[in-house]
């Protein structure tokens, strides 16, 4: 058995602390860290707070770090700039948006430390998780008020929140400022915009970022034109959709379930049944799996073209081989047979409901 280390002096506490950190052994060099603080054999430098706040973040254990700045603060040790980063990237990690505002306000209030590119693009990661915009566009104000230029991470992270809360036009001015300050925007930085024309159901816009990054020399993923497409479901666009799919096919983008199912749905709210249920053939043949909901729709546009015996068995096959239908399932199923002369399936389908426990 291993015995304790014995630390004599600070610089030896430090380095066992730092070589057990170093060796992914974080329990045990929080037990050491525990046990001289409780014998009070000697105690911890700056440096050695500053590794036990990385291991708190590496553990998933964040909220310990208040509790251990207020502790080094008791003993009169006062945070350098890897402690106010290591603290930074605890919060950040932990998605803890106003802990990572509250490090800012210290260091604002401390003339020893003045706040770097890295400790401001932590802090905009955090609040883009949150979906707090606001919080993330101050941020990029101060930097900017303090001369220090927003880097990609920070723009992409800002651009995610203001996405994530539907703020297509803050968005899209981001975007446009990053560039004019020299920052080029990446796919991400792409995407995540896109996403935010997504939300709207504004597809001009979509197909303008679209065109924007072929000029830019930026390749569209499978991601960026599927959110276009999204887009256009949302702008209840069917053509610009349909051409969006022959692009992909062209430019060797391969199409995937959520793409075949996005331009599914649009055909059926546009009234193009034969398209849509031809989507459909192309999704089994592709041996895809679609989402039970998708059902909704092309249990429907079967019923639409009196096509009863496919229905009916679009509706056993998903019985035997799944995904399991629903109440909803059924539901569109008997819809799809009440919309002409399909009564008798719709009789069947109902016996099958109960069979299976599902209530009416």
């Amino acid at each position: 058995k291993t015995k304790p280390f014995q630390h004599e002096n600070q610089n030896n506490l430090y380095k066992s602390v730092h070589l057990l950190k170093s060796q992914g052994r974080f329990g045990k060099a929080l037990e050491e860290f525990s046990r001289l603080q409780r014998k009070t054999v000697v105690n911890p430098e700056l440096r050695t707070y500053n590794a036990i706040i990385t291991i708190y973040d590496q553990l998933g254990q964040q909220s310990k770090v208040p509790k251990l700045i207020e502790e080094m603060l008791g003993k009169g040790i006062l945070p350098d700039m890897k402690t106010y980063n290591a603290a930074m990237m605890a919060y950040s990690n932990a998605g803890q948006w106003q802990e990572t505002m509250d490090v800012l306000k210290a260091m604002g209030n401390d003339n020893s430390a003045d706040a770097d590119l890295r400790t401001y693009s932590l802090a905009i990661s955090a609040c883009a998780r949150a979906g707090e915009y606001d919080a993330a566009l101050n941020i990029i104000k101060e930097m900017k008020a303090k001369g220090v230029t927003p880097d990609l991470l920070a723009y992409n992270c800002t651009i995610a929140a203001l996405a994530k809360d539907k703020k297509q036009q803050l968005a899209l001015e981001l975007l446009e400022e990053m560039q004019s300050n020299g920052v080029n925007p990446d796919l991400i930085t792409y995407n995540t915009a896109l996403s935010a024309c997504a939300k709207n159901g504004d597809y001009h816009a979509a197909v303008e970022l679209l065109e924007s990054m072929g000029r830019k020399g930026i390749d569209p993923d499978v991601i960026s034109m599927n959110t276009v497409v999204l887009a256009c479901e949302r702008g209840r666009e069917y053509k610009v959709a349909m051409k969006l799919f022959e692009m992909m096919l062209f430019n060797n983008i391969t199409p995937d379930e959520f793409t075949f199912s996005s331009i599914l749905r649009n055909a059926v709210k546009h009234k193009k049944y034969h398209q849509a249920l031809e989507l459909y053939e192309q999704m089994h043949k592709n041996d895809m799996t679609p989402d039970t909901r998708l059902y909704d729709f092309v249990l429907p546009a079967c019923g639409r073209l009196f096509k009863y015996n496919k229905a009916f068995n679009i509706l056993t096959d998903l019985e035997k081989k799944g995904p399991k239908p629903t109440l909803d399932t059924y539901h569109s199923a008997i819809y799809a047979f009440s919309l002409g002369k399909g009564y008798k399936f719709a009789l069947k389908a109902l016996e099958h409901m109960k069979q299976r426990d599902i209530t009416p």
